[in-house]
C-alpha cells in the first residue's frame, strides 16, 4: 500500500522551538500545567493563519483534520484528538478543546507578527 500523504519536513524544527512550561497549584490535589510553544515563520500572519486553519494546509505539515473549523464547530485529527473551536478571532487567535483518551484540555494560538517578514504563532496548552 503507498501513502500518498507528503512527509513533513522537520529537520532543524525541533531545535527552533522555544518552549516554556508552567506548573501552579489550583488545590491540595490539583497542580495545573500550562505549556507554551512558539516559533517564528519567515511569512506574514494572514499566510501563518491559512496553514493553522485550512484543512488541506493543516495536513501538510501537521495531519488530516476534518469537520467543521468555524465556531462552534467540531473537528477530529486523523488517528488523534479531536475537540471544538471555542473562539475563534481571525487572522490573530483561537481557542479550542483537545480532547483524548477521556481527559480533555484547552489549546490557545495567538498569531502575531516578528519583525517586517515572519510571523509567529504562539500555541498555550
Amino acid at each position: 500500500m503507498n501513502d500518498q500523504r507528503p512527509t513533513p519536513i522537520t529537520a532543524g524544527q525541533v531545535e527552533s522551538v522555544q518552549r516554556v512550561v508552567r506548573l501552579g497549584q489550583r488545590s491540595d490535589t490539583t497542580i495545573d500545567a500550562a505549556s507554551t510553544l512558539s516559533q517564528t515563520y519567515a511569512t506574514d500572519v494572514d499566510d501563518l493563519w491559512e496553514a493553522c486553519t485550512t484543512p488541506d494546509r493543516l495536513a501538510r505539515w501537521f495531519a488530516p483534520v476534518s469537520g467543521d473549523l468555524r465556531l462552534g464547530g467540531r473537528y477530529q485529527i486523523e488517528g488523534n484528538a479531536g475537540g471544538e473551536v471555542r473562539a475563534c478571532e481571525p487572522p490573530r487567535t483561537f481557542t479550542l478543546t483537545w480532547e483524548m483518551g477521556g481527559g480533555a484540555s484547552e489549546v490557545n494560538v495567538r498569531i502575531e507578527p516578528d519583525g517586517d517578514a515572519a510571523a509567529r504563532p504562539r500555541t498555550h496548552r
